[in-house]
């Protein structure tokens, strides 16, 4: 993509690392990004798929990068959200719920799945476990000991390879 979309995501970035944010729409982010609101309906069609992008760009770009294992994905991924906070909370919080749960499901099947190198397009009910566990740590505002979770995953993506 371009470099007004770079901007966007960076201005996301920032805004959302800095403190929680209650409430954030296009209107907001054309104004922090001092970007006409039109320009960024050329290239979003809601303020979710610029979230959707910004996933995808700063989280899943990183925590992806030279990864060998779901279970190495996995503590990439917790530790992200755990060292970026602030800005994974507000993602959570300012994504609509069904949107993040349809991309959640579908990123986490094809990321868990990938080291497998078996076709498991058949089993994306099998990621509800990791589901659960991540809705529950990021409803109760990423306090639990992030050990814990690592470990949660790490044991449910255990008995999701034995399964399959």
């Amino acid at each position: 993509m371009n470099l007004t979309v770079n901007h966007l995501i960076q201005t996301v970035f920032k805004e959302f690392s800095k403190h929680r944010v209650e409430r954030f729409t296009m209107k907001d982010l054309a104004q922090i990004a001092d970007i006409s609101r039109s320009s960024i309906y050329r290239y979003f069609d809601c303020i979710d798929y610029v979230y959707k992008e910004v996933f995808e760009r700063l989280i899943l770009k990183e925590i992806t990068q030279d990864c060998q294992s779901s279970d190495e994905l996995i503590e990439r991924f917790v530790n992200y959200v755990h060292d970026n906070e602030t800005f994974c909370l507000n993602l959570y919080y300012r994504t609509a719920l069904m949107l993040r749960t349809e991309h959640i499901i579908k990123v986490l099947n094809e990321l868990i799945f990938k080291y497998d190198q078996k076709d498991h397009s058949d089993k994306w009910y099998m990621i509800g476990g990791f589901i659960c566990t991540l809705e529950d740590w990021f409803n109760g505002n990423l306090k639990r000991d992030k050990q814990l979770v690592i470990n949660d995953l790490l044991s449910y993506n255990s008995v999701i390879k034995s399964v399959c």
